[in-house]
């Protein structure tokens, strides 16, 4: 075979109508890895999320999935001691408090 045969040939291949089923199959299932990531990160469920983030790498929604998965490390509190409390607010040095309105 020369290589205008071979060329030929990979140029048919390339754009037959099954490459592009191939193609948009491919995308449809990055679509589903991206919907079932939202899923994950709705549910709150970090460890099903991590697990998708790698097929999502250089999908065009992939900053999405970074925000969700930074979203649910901000809900994670900080030591295994239970929920954070509340810190108690407490005003500067010198500095007094809003007046309260008593009208």
């Amino acid at each position: 075979m020369n290589l205008l045969s071979t060329t030929l040939l990979l140029l048919l291949l390339l754009f037959s109508p099954t490459a592009v089923v191939v193609k948009h199959a491919a995308a449809q299932s990055a679509d589903d890895q991206f919907l079932a990531a939202r899923e994950a990160a709705r549910a709150g469920d970090r460890a099903r999320l991590e697990r998708l983030v790698p097929a999502l790498h250089g999908y065009e929604l992939e900053p999405y999935v970074d925000y969700w998965r930074l979203s649910l490390r901000l809900d994670v509190p900080a030591s295994d001691d239970g929920p954070a409390e509340e810190p108690e607010r407490t005003m500067p040095d010198g500095c007094s408090p809003p007046p309260t309105d008593t009208a």
